[in-house]
């Protein structure tokens, strides 16, 4: 599976479909010209990131960006994500000043997960 930028999926207004969320990384903060350097342990002075694999892709997102989508569906001390939608959008800059946000897509009966090893989410929204 391929990786997708959140700056296509907030452009064409797509949602996507959660399906799994990989463990922590860690990747060393943007330095123009430079690749950045990604470990799977903690390293001072790196962003924490996390893959999820969608149904439109692979996408990072930033511990922030995770804990305000499990917020979305946040319900009696419990949160799942797996199995939900969310819509991509940005506040409208270009650059170091863009920010991108995760919308909940609620009313829509949620996809049970087919991996064995994952409960099924309760629909609650």
């Amino acid at each position: 599976m391929d990786y997708i930028k959140l700056s296509e999926l907030s452009k064409s207004q797509s949602t996507i479909l959660v399906e799994s969320v990989g463990k922590p990384f860690w990747i060393t903060k943007y330095v123009a010209g430079q690749q950045p350097t990604k470990y799977e342990v903690y390293t001072e002075g790196c962003d924490k990131k996390y893959t999820i694999t969608t149904d439109k892709g692979l996408v990072n997102v930033s511990e922030g960006q995770l804990s305000s989508m499990l917020v979305k569906y946040h319900w009696e001390g419990q949160a799942n994500i797996i199995g939900k939608k969310f819509l991509i959008k940005d506040n409208g800059k270009t650059g170091i000043d863009i920010r991108y946000y995760f919308n909940g897509v609620y009313g829509e009966k949620p996809r049970i997960p087919t991996n064995d090893e994952v409960p099924p989410t309760p629909d609650y929204y």
